[in-house]
């Protein structure tokens, strides 16, 4: 995970990206929204003094790695376990947030 900010966590954003692994230009609209509020202009600066921004680039890289279209390692598409929070991809998106809290 990549922290952008130096904000407090109040005004948290967090992005999650690959969550399917061929959602390929998904990745790409992340890698270049984290590299414009990476930035040294000055909206860029401003968004890192009231924003923290939390990017977890690959949430399914086993997925990834083995070239699965929808699902991770364990057969299960990730999308359809945010309710329950079985997978242990979702499980740790989901500790962090209530850490936050």
């Amino acid at each position: 995970m990549l922290k952008i900010g130096k904000a407090n966590d109040k005004k948290m954003i967090l992005i999650l990206s690959r969550q399917h692994p061929p959602e390929v230009t998904g990745y790409l609209a992340m890698q270049s929204f984290v590299e414009t509020i990476c930035g040294e202009g000055d909206t860029a600066t401003k968004f890192r003094e009231v924003y923290n921004t939390y990017v977890i680039p690959n949430l399914n890289p086993d997925g990834v790695d083995n070239g699965h279209w929808r699902h991770n390692s364990g057969g299960v598409d990730l999308n359809r376990d945010w309710e329950d929070f079985n997978q242990p991809e979702l499980q740790a998106v989901k500790r962090f947030i209530e850490k936050k809290r």
